[in-house]
């Protein structure tokens, strides 16, 4: 019996003739790196405060905190947001 195989719009971009799509990936990947440093840094200096224990340590705070990064993250990087 003939099963046929889900399109995959990646596999046809990925085609050895088309380099340039690899290389828009990897520049999208590096973009979207550094536009989140600042919030990477923000839950870093959060972590530091409650290493300091200028911070009282708690799960559901650090939860949070995490979600109200990755929102604000997602609301003002738009497409270049990472995806959690």
């Amino acid at each position: 019996m003939f099963q046929s195989k889900p399109f995959q719009p990646q596999a046809a971009l990925e085609r050895a003739d088309m380099p340039w799509v690899a290389n828009a990936r990897q520049f999208s990947k590096t973009v979207s790196a550094a536009l989140a440093l600042p919030f990477d840094v923000a839950q870093a200096q959060y972590a530091r405060a409650v290493e300091a224990g200028l911070i009282q340590p708690s799960l559901l705070r650090s939860r949070d905190i995490a979600k109200a990064l990755d929102g604000l993250q997602k609301l003002l990087l738009g497409p270049w947001a990472r995806r959690s």
